[in-house]
């Protein structure tokens, strides 16, 4: 028999979280009704919400650009520390991070080329240690889910960090690639 629940990090917020603002339901009846959202948006406000992370039906409409807020805000999260994994300490991540780089660079050792000097953040969960550790091993370039062009600037290698990326999903089409590469090339203008 096949196991239905497998190990997973949980992620939860830190302790400076307002539980009230922070945890937010969506019942059947509710996720179509702008309404509720609007209410639920204005008793949240600036705090760090779970309203920012879920994608209700009523915002359907907006796509690819609902997506990107809701990681945006996830990697907001994470980098400012609101989400942890429950009793992680400071030197348990930067341990596990480094065991987890170092196996992946000796696995990339074997095959042809050479391991590039670039990390990119899976499902764009980063923080300011993240950068910290990923620099004193080595890495020169580290890049986010966010979507975007980069300036990039000779001489300042610090334009190679968190660096944004052009979405391409399944069944992306040309036109709609290009559409997304323009639209982050107008936003550096």
């Amino acid at each position: 028999m096949q196991a239905c629940f497998l190990p997973a990090d949980i992620l939860l917020p830190d302790a400076a979280a307002d539980v009230e603002k922070w945890a937010v339901v969506a019942c059947d009846q509710f996720t179509s009704q702008m309404e509720y959202w609007q209410k639920a948006a204005q008793i949240v406000g600036d705090a760090p919400s779970t309203l920012n992370i879920v994608y209700p039906e009523v915002y359907l409409a907006e796509g690819d650009a609902r997506i990107e807020r809701i990681r945006r805000a996830m990697a907001d999260y994470m980098q400012r520390g609101v989400l942890q994994m429950r009793g992680e300490a400071e030197p348990d991540y930067i341990a596990a991070l480094t065991q987890d780089y170092t196996r992946a660079q000796e696995q990339l050792t074997g095959l042809p080329g050479t391991p590039l000097p670039v990390f990119t953040y899976p499902n764009g969960a980063y923080s300011e240690l993240s950068e910290r550790v990923l620099q004193a091993l080595g890495v020169q370039v580290t890049v986010t889910t966010e979507g975007g062009a980069n300036r990039l600037v000779k001489g300042e290698p610090e334009t190679l960090r968190l660096l944004h990326r052009i979405h391409v999903w399944r069944g992306t089409k040309p036109d709609m690639l290009l559409s997304r590469i323009d639209s982050a090339l107008q936003a550096l203008r």
